[in-house]
Order: C-alpha cells, then sequence, then structure tokens
C-alpha cells in the first residue's frame, strides 16, 4: 500500500485522485482568495464570483464595467492562498454579456487560458487522464448525473471549487408539485442578487420559475449520505415528502419544508432568470435568513486541494467521518 502511494505521488503530484471531495468546515473557509486582474485595480471577488454555466464554463462577477470596456480588458481571475500568500493559478476571462439587475450589473465571462500552479502540466496532463478514463467507465454504467466538459473548463473548475463550495438543500413548491434536492452552483454577488444555476434540463427548472420562492438549507457535513441521496431528485418533477429519510419542519416565512437538521436557512425570492449555455441562471434577494443547527457545513473541492492541505499542515476533514 506504501509503494502504491508513492507511485501515485510521484505520477500525480499526490495520492488523491478523486475529481471532488466532500469535506467538513467549521465556519467561513478563508484559506483561498480569489482576485480579478486587469482592471484600473485588482478587485478582491472571493465573495462576488460564481458559476453561471458549466458548458462552456461561464462566470459571473458583480461589476459596474460596460461590455464595451470588458471587451477591451485583459481580465484573469488568480487564487492565492491567503495565510502564504502563494499563488495557485489563474483563468483567463472572455467576456460575453452583461446582465442589468435592477440598476446592477452582472458580467459573464467564459474560461480563457488557465494554468494551475499546484502542479506541473505533465502531472495536471496525467490527472486528467486518469480522471477522463473513470468518468468514461461510469457512462458505460448509464450514470445521468455526469455533464461531459471540455478538458479546460473541467480544469478551471477545479481551480474555482479550491475556494471551497457549499452544498445547500434547496426546496420549492407550487401548486401540487414541490421538490427538494442539492446544489453548490450557488453564491453571493455584490449586485445584491444571490444566484443558483441549475442545469436546464432539470424539470425544477420550470418548478422554479413557476414559484419564484425558495429555500436554501445548509447541510451539515455528518448528513452526506441524505444531500447526496437527494440527488435523484434533479430528475423529478414532484417528490414524495413522507419517502424522505430525514424529520422536516417549516421555513417561518414561505411556510417551505425544509430538513431539521438545517445549519441555516434563507428564504429567497427569484427577481430574475436568464438562460445561460447549458444552465439556467436564478437571480435571487434573501428575504429572511435565520440560523439553525451548529456544527461543520458540507462543502465540496477538488481531490488535489485536500492532498495541498495536508502538504502544509492543514488537512480537511473528510464530510460523514
Amino acid at each position: 500500500m506504501l509503494i502504491k502511494e508513492q507511485c501515485k505521488r510521484i505520477l500525480f503530484g499526490g495520492r488523491n485522485l478523486s475529481q471532488w471531495l466532500a469535506v467538513g468546515i467549521e465556519g467561513e473557509p478563508e484559506q483561498i482568495s480569489i482576485s480579478l486582474h486587469g482592471l484600473e485595480a485588482t478587485l478582491d471577488v472571493t465573495r462576488n464570483c460564481v458559476v453561471a454555466a458549466l458548458r462552456p464554463l461561464t462566470f459571473g462577477v458583480g461589476l459596474e464595467a460596460s461590455l464595451e470596456e470588458l471587451h477591451r480588458a485583459q481580465l484573469s481571475l488568480r487564487f492565492e492562498d491567503s495565510t502564504t500568500k502563494r499563488h495557485l493559478g489563474e483563468v483567463g476571462l472572455m467576456s460575453v454579456n452583461v446582465l442589468t439587475l435592477e440598476n446592477r450589473r452582472l458580467a459573464l465571462f467564459q474560461r480563457g487560458d488557465y494554468r494551475n500552479r499546484y502542479f506541473s502540466q505533465l502531472h495536471v496532463a496525467a490527472r486528467y487522464l486518469a480522471q477522463s478514463y473513470r468518468i468514461g467507465q461510469q457512462r458505460k454504467k448509464h450514470d445521468p448525473y455526469n455533464l461531459k466538459m471540455a478538458r479546460p473548463d473541467l480544469e478551471s473548475m477545479f481551480l474555482f471549487y479550491t475556494r471551497p463550495r457549499p452544498v445547500v438543500l434547496v426546496t420549492v413548491v407550487y401548486g401540487e408539485n414541490s421538490n427538494i434536492f442539492p446544489m453548490d452552483l450557488i453564491g453571493p454577488t455584490e449586485t445584491g442578487y444571490f444566484t443558483l444555476a441549475l442545469r436546464s434540463t432539470s424539470p425544477a427548472v420550470e418548478l422554479i420559475k413557476a414559484s419564484r420562492r425558495v429555500a436554501l438549507s445548509g447541510v451539515p457535513a455528518a448528513q452526506v449520505a441524505i444531500a447526496y441521496e437527494l440527488g435523484k431528485h434533479h430528475k423529478k418533477q414532484s417528490i414524495d415528502w413522507n419517502a424522505l429519510r430525514m424529520e422536516m419542519t417549516k421555513s417561518p416565512l414561505l411556510g417551505l419544508p425544509v430538513p431539521r437538521f438545517a445549519l441555516d436557512v434563507r428564504e429567497m425570492c427569484v427577481d430574475h432568470v436568464y438562460t445561460i449555455e447549458s444552465h439556467t441562471l436564478f437571480a435571487a434577494k434573501t428575504m429572511l435568513e435565520y440560523r439553525g443547527t451548529g456544527g461543520p457545513r458540507l462543502f465540496h473541492v477538488p481531490g488535489y486541494f485536500a492532498d495541498y492541505c495536508e502538504r502544509i499542515g492543514r488537512p480537511l476533514q473528510k464530510a460523514g467521518v
């Protein structure tokens, strides 16, 4: 086993070849910061950068610049260890659109050139080949949850997730139809809007469009198995609430069913809906937010980030352990 682990480190730059890991983190993950370069001043966009679509990979950043100004600039996202100040990677940005959200703007960018500085380019290529083989085996099993991404998009996505991304359970109810399912393509922006990006083929898209009301429940790391089990609801228009393996309660403002174990609940009103390539982007405002239970929260990170954290003496705790 020791020889096998050493071979992984030599061939792949680390022993963890998982694309994604579910980890538990207490509080806000502050280790990795994200900055936008190429405008007059460098901007901290750690809490102002979201994913709007996966195919092709599209980022959203709250900015006041016009589309013409963004076209002229050479923009990039840079990822840095906030403690060591180590530069860990960058993703070039190509501006494609600017959405107007009331009196603010959300700029949309597709991925340009990228550079992962966690590894040598040889290690990046080796890891991608290993991951491609694994994905190919999953597709042979007709796994419905795989969305094929181009390699540069996937590698850029990995970099984006080195800033750990929280998992929430989204509740939506409209008429006789209702659903609850996990999401991590979510986040705040400096537009005043919180965004959710959902694959446009999901039946829940039409449900949210009709309802315009959702509740987002923070997931304890200990409940990772339940969160993943609910992933099958992405293919359903409506669910049987009595079949759920968790105790439910009602959100105080909208009366939506939410897990009693929720770390916190954010009740939201969806004001804007956009089709962005492969995904539907919902821009929502918080109506009420309240705290529930305490403890480590469920986050997603790329597998190699766990190796990095272990090397620098700040190991991550695997969710559910």
